[in-house]
């Protein structure tokens, strides 16, 4: 099949189970603070918290410069054996490491990323000449998840999680000769290590946070943002990760950019409650999620009836309003 015909077989797979997305507004007039030491600032996020809900939190807490960076990030995971000079490139400078892991037999990849003050662990989003990408987002069963509540475990997506755990485990035959969790556990440092991920890759992110809390001894998260992401495990999930998140002060970004539809799906046939993005147990489903540029116009008339633009899902989209917003707040240089 080539690269045309998995577009459009990808395509009618979201269009048909596309809806509307609904979230907060960005607050551009917000204070902020800017970067002296390069492009990221970390832990700025635990420092600017906000004191009243979570949503609130979520809100006050965003840091759009760091977010820039981290969709830069993410966009180099999408390279070939990607270099610290490829990241310079890319508009990141000075980091000093990158360790690419990458599984041959489920198309996963990821790259483990550090600089004198931060460390990325980024996952590549779906690549759409890649079959076994396409399997793995076609791949909708759920599957147990070791994290329970009087219990029952939450359930993920299987292709996700399939993907996932080929990366986060040793696979020698399949060119993984040390898994992440092996990296992570081995990470001594106290610099600030963030999680990130466009697409499947923050699925993937997001899949990563929440074994960080089923082991328990792994460096502690300084936040997880995604972009684009696609819905990862059902309710119980959701709420699950969303409460850990909540009591370790672990915020997680769940970007939109515009219409895109991808963060609707995906969606069942049947309007039934499944799928849901991760959130506290009572809270909106949207809690985590920070919504930017308003709806967008550039959507076809199906589109618009739908609710939903292809065109916003594309990274470079993102990297380029998550810029203007960064410095509308004076915290993008």
């Amino acid at each position: 099949m080539n690269t045309a015909a998995r577009l459009a077989l990808l395509l009618g797979v979201l269009a048909s189970t596309a809806c509307a997305a609904e979230s907060e507004d960005v607050d551009t007039d917000e204070g902020a603070v800017t970067s002296a030491s390069g492009p990221m600032t970390p832990g700025i996020e635990r420092q600017r918290a906000g004191t009243g809900n979570v949503v609130e939190t979520m809100q006050k807490g965003v840091h759009l410069g760091n977010a820039h960076t981290l969709a830069l990030i993410s966009k180099v995971a999408y390279a070939n054996a990607p270099t610290p000079e490829t990241l310079a490139a890319a508009g990141v400078p000075a980091t000093t490491s990158v360790v690419s892991f990458n599984n041959r037999c489920t198309g996963g990849d990821a790259i483990f990323v550090e600089s004198s003050t931060y460390a990325v662990l980024a996952f590549r989003g779906t690549q759409m000449d890649s079959n076994l990408d396409i399997e793995i987002d076609k791949d909708e069963a759920f599957h147990d998840f070791p994290l329970q509540r009087d219990g029952k475990s939450g359930r993920v997506h299987n292709g996700f999680r399939r993907q996932f755990e080929s990366l986060w485990n040793a696979a020698p035959d399949c060119g993984v000769a040390e898994g992440i969790s092996a990296k992570l556990a081995a990470y001594s440092s106290n610099k600030p290590l963030y999680f990130t991920g466009h697409s499947l890759g923050g699925a993937l992110a997001t899949l990563a946070l929440a074994q960080t809390f089923v082991e328990g001894d792994l460096p502690p998260v300084a936040a997880v943002y995604t972009y684009g992401a696609p819905k990862v495990g059902d309710r119980l999930f959701a709420e699950l990760v969303g409460d850990r998140s909540v009591a370790s002060k672990t915020p997680v970004y769940r970007f939109v950019h515009a219409n895109d539809i991808v963060p609707a799906t995906p969606r069942p046939l049947a309007w039934t409650e499944s799928w849901q993005h991760v959130k506290p147990t009572g809270a909106v489903e949207h809690a985590f999620q920070v919504w930017f540029d308003a709806r967008s116009t550039r959507i076809g008339t199906m589109a618009m009836y739908l609710g939903f633009s292809i065109p916003d899902h594309l990274l470079d989209g993102y990297i380029k309003d998550l810029a203007a917003n960064a410095r509308l707040r004076s915290e993008l240089r």
